[in-house]
């Protein structure tokens, strides 16, 4: 026998589904998305930053002759008399699930699908993974980026999150509750973070006698971030659960959230600008192997972390604990509005917000290894590796590889596409193109994970615009 109880449900999780934890999810620009992530060997100026600091020691002489073994040359021999760029109203947006898919939304819950027939519920249930629904999103722009010789700088706010809520919720929602089966929404996590990262990077040639011996080039490369905390919420601590029994009925739940910048109470105001700061590093290594291979390795956001200030910083705890037995269930039900409030204010045992002292939240960090090779002069390979480093998601420490092929037969329009496995979102696929002239470059990128068209659970969007002067 099940009982249908699901306001209270709804009323436990409100405050984690409108929060988040930092992704693992990241963008990179648009050729990076019309890669699949594998652009990383062949990033130049400004797209190094992110992928590998070390690319910008190819320009550190801005006079050099083009290389035969640089891809980029073909389509870049018109711009390296200055080797100098400003990139602007660059975007990159992405939404990631592990559960639901436009062709799932149409043909369910849209599609008038009964779930009492047949094994429908079943099947409608089996769509939520038993470790529970993992929703990220990223929404990151540029607001200014040059490069400039071997120096690169960028100012790029983002907005980045990702939400956990477990299986026993949607197996409450809609297959209802049952006696003596406890529904626990204990391993629910949140948090949401807004940081506008100021990343200055810098790379140069290495020259090292034994070292030239072997490879053709060498080149280093450092980037230092500065980043400026603009808001944060996160989750400290979320239990809950709710049993039925055929005589009683039983809630508990216990939240207490962290935010910095962001007001919890009537009492309290939004509080604009720097909530916080912190720093990262970024090191990379790039290497010309010969005329036709490249490879290079990169850690990023080493150290990186954010120290919210007690300024504007706010705790905020709420509790419940419930226990009915039928003759109170049936009691209640006649209760008028002013006793209904009067019972909650009984049951509730714990809503208070008050100021807190400042705290630390993670920046995601992670290493990448790359490597390209120049099968044609017009047709080039890349493959990357990823490896989170510290993502909050278990599931974002599966390595990711990803394998992508450049075509520039026409120098002013170069082809992109990519697939990639592992890490956070799993199988995705991506293609994306760019309009590059001497003095301008229109870049776009495309990608969906975890499926393809209609089957897809996440997708990715990029564009951005580049002068070259």
């Amino acid at each position: 026998m099940k009982v249908n109880i699901r306001h209270h449900l709804a009323l436990l999780v409100l405050g984690a589904a409108l929060l988040a934890d930092p992704t693992a999810l990241t963008a990179n620009g648009p050729q990076s998305i019309g890669t699949a992530g594998a652009f990383m060997v062949t990033a130049r100026g400004i797209d190094a930053i992110g992928l590998n600091p070390a690319n910008l020691g190819y320009d550190a002489d801005f006079k050099w002759l083009p290389r035969a073994n640089d891809p980029l040359d073909r389509d870049l021999q018109g711009r390296r008399e200055t080797a100098s760029s400003i990139s602007f109203l660059g975007l990159n947006a992405q939404l990631q699930n592990n559960a639901v898919s436009p062709y799932w939304i149409n043909n369910t819950l849209f599609g008038g699908l009964d779930l009492d027939q047949g094994n429908n519920r079943e099947e409608f249930l089996s769509a939520w993974p038993e470790q529970g629904w993992n929703l990220q999103a990223l929404l990151q722009t540029r607001v200014l980026g040059v490069s400039w010789r071997n120096f690169a700088l960028t100012v790029e706010p983002q907005l980045d999150q990702s939400l956990r809520l477990p299986p026993d919720l949607f197996r409450a929602v809609f297959d209802g509750v049952y006696f003596d089966d406890p529904v626990s929404l204990s391993q629910t996590r949140g948090q949401v973070q807004a940081v506008v990262p100021v990343t200055l990077a810098y790379g140069q040639p290495l020259e090292l006698p034994w070292l030239s011996e072997r490879v053709q080039a060498t080149y280093v490369g450092g980037g230092f971030k500065t980043l400026l905390g603009m808001a944060c919420a996160r989750i400290d601590d979320f239990e809950g659960e709710l049993l039925t029994q055929a005589d009683s009925i039983s809630v508990h739940s216990d939240v207490r959230l962290s935010t910095a910048g962001i007001p919890m109470g009537e009492e309290q105001s939004a509080s604009f600008g720097i909530n916080g700061w912190g720093y990262a590093f970024d090191l990379g290594l790039a290497v010309d192997l010969d005329e036709q291979w490249q490879c290079g390795l990169a850690l990023h956001n080493l150290l990186g972390g954010i120290n919210w200030s007690d300024a504007g910083a706010w705790a905020y705890e709420q509790g419940y604990e419930i226990a009915l037995s039928s003759a109170d269930i049936n009691e209640i039900t006649g209760f008028s509005e002013a006793e209904m409030d009067s019972a909650q204010s009984a049951w509730q045992v714990a809503d208070s917000s008050y100021a807190r002292d400042g705290f630390r939240t993670a920046y995601p960090a992670y290493l990448l290894l790359g490597a390209h090779y120049q099968w044609r002069p017009a047709l080039g390979f890349d493959a990357a590796y990823r490896q989170e480093l510290n993502p909050v998601l278990d599931t974002a420490l599966r390595p990711r590889l990803a394998v992508a092929a450049r075509f520039d037969y026409l120098n002013w329009l170069p082809l992109r596409c990519g697939v990639a496995v592992g890490g956070l979102e799993g199988f995705q696929w991506s293609t994306g193109f760019g309009l590059a002239f001497t003095h301008y470059q229109l870049d776009f990128g495309f990608a969906q994970s975890g499926g393809m068209f209609n089957w897809a659970k996440g997708v990715t969007l990029g564009l951005e615009q580049r002068v070259y002067f």
